[in-house]
């Protein structure tokens, strides 16, 4: 199913008509270049991780610079290859045509919601830090994860929690794993959901699949963040300026919800 929402991106990257300018591979993502930068991570865990196969893989791709995106998408996006697969949804996020700059909300993707998170049900589909934070603080709050540490929810077991929960944070590495539509299925109560991550591309496709706000990242300034990625920086700890928050949403009430939150605190 998740070839609906590809097919959808790939429709508006066409549209550019954008060729991949530049790729880089670094520990924790993999950033490409054509009309703009694009990012996404990698699944570690998953089958094949940097096997002999996918080394020859990063020789073949610089082959693909100067080419149309839209041309090396396909088997990117299908490839079970994490690695590969990041690299695609890297590429198709750079291709994309940005939102009207007027819709974009600069700001966490999580933090604004800590006012509503206090007396609602709500599920992390995905470790984060504000998660963990929230749940110290008492709030009603549930992470759910694949590799689930001390207090979590294993995702087999997430059926109920989840159907109960009336905000949800979504990772956007549920559209690499091929989970992303069985987190909509299992959230059919929810008020509220939020896709974010590095992975997510800043599209307003998704508000066609029941989500409410889109959270992504963008690399304003790559001579900043070029560095750091090569000494193996995380994104956890990106330095000022290197990295950039951006949401859109569909709902006013959460655009007043993002405008009126006081960004004191650096969490990426």
């Amino acid at each position: 199913m998740i070839n609906l929402i590809i097919n959808a991106l790939l429709t508006g990257a066409k549209k550019s008509n954008a060729k991949l300018e530049n790729i880089y591979v670094f520990r924790d993502w993999i950033v490409a270049k054509s009309t703009h930068y694009g990012m996404c991570d990698y699944i570690r865990g998953m089958q094949n991780f940097l096997s002999k196969e996918q080394l020859l893989f990063f020789t073949n791709i610089y082959h693909s610079l100067n080419r149309p995106v839209t041309d090396i998408l396909p088997k990117l996006l299908s490839s079970e290859n994490p690695v590969e697969l990041a690299t695609g949804w890297a590429c198709l996020s750079s291709a994309l045509p940005e939102p009207d700059k007027r819709e974009i909300l600069p700001v966490n993707s999580i933090a604004p919601f800590a006012i509503l998170a206090k007396n609602m049900t709500t599920s992390f589909i995905g470790h984060f830090y504000e998660a963990e934070k929230w749940r110290t603080k008492g709030y009603p709050v549930n992470i759910i994860e694949f590799s689930p540490q001390e207090g979590d929810i294993h995702w087999n077991y997430s059926i109920n929690i989840l159907k109960k929960s009336e905000l949800v944070f979504i990772t956007g590495l549920t559209l690499l794993n091929g989970t992303f539509f069985e987190a909509i299925k299992r959230t059919s109560n929810a008020k509220i959901r939020v896709l974010l991550g590095a992975s997510v591309p800043l599209s307003p496709i998704f508000f066609n699949y029941d989500i409410h706000v889109v959270g992504s990242t963008s690399i304003p300034n790559i001579r900043v963040m070029l560095p750091y990625c090569i000494r193996g920086g995380a994104n956890s700890s990106s330095p000022n300026a290197a990295l950039q928050k951006c949401n859109i949403t569909c709902l006013n009430e959460i655009k007043s919800l993002y405008w009126n939150y006081k960004d004191t605190e650096k969490t990426y």
